[in-house]
C-alpha cells in the first residue's frame, strides 16, 4: 500500500476518509465525508503532497447512475481538496495529485521527513 511506503520512509502520512480503520504504526487518521470542508483541512497545510484518491469505486455496472456518481464522487472530492488549499490562512503544499481510481506509477517521493496526505475513499 502507498500509506505503508511512505511511512516506513519515514513520512507523516495522514489518511483522510469516512470511517477510521486499522491504520500502521506512523499512519494518522482524520474523518472526511470527501464533500465538505472542515478541520481535517489544516492537516494539509505545508504538506509535502497530498495525494486525493478519492472516488466511487470503478469496479461497478457501468449503468448511467453509476457513472454520474463516479463523476460526481471525483469532482467533488477534488472541490473540496481545492478549497482547503486554496483557504486565505492555507499554507500550500509542495505537491497536489488528482489521482482517484488512476494507477499509481513510479517511486514517488524519496526520503524522510516529508508530510504526505492521501485521501481515501469517499462513497463506498
Amino acid at each position: 500500500m502507498l500509506r505503508r511506503a511512505l511511512a516506513g520512509r519515514g513520512h507523516d502520512v495522514v489518511v483522510l476518509s469516512r470511517r477510521p480503520a486499522r491504520l500502521e504504526p506512523g499512519v494518522r487518521h482524520r474523518v472526511w465525508d470527501g464533500r465538505t470542508l472542515g478541520d481535517w483541512a489544516s492537516e494539509l497545510d505545508g504538506a509535502g503532497a497530498v495525494i486525493n484518491l478519492a472516488g466511487l469505486s470503478v469496479s461497478c455496472r457501468y449503468t448511467d447512475e453509476n457513472l454520474r456518481q463516479m463523476m460526481d464522487s471525483r469532482v467533488g472530492s477534488t472541490q473540496s481538496v481545492g478549497e482547503a488549499i486554496g483557504r486565505d490562512e492555507a499554507q500550500v503544499p509542495s505537491n497536489w495529485d488528482e489521482a482517484a481510481e488512476d494507477l499509481v506509477r513510479g517511486q514517488g517521493p524519496t526520503g524522510g521527513g516529508t508530510r504526505v496526505v492521501a485521501t481515501a475513499r469517499a462513497l463506498p
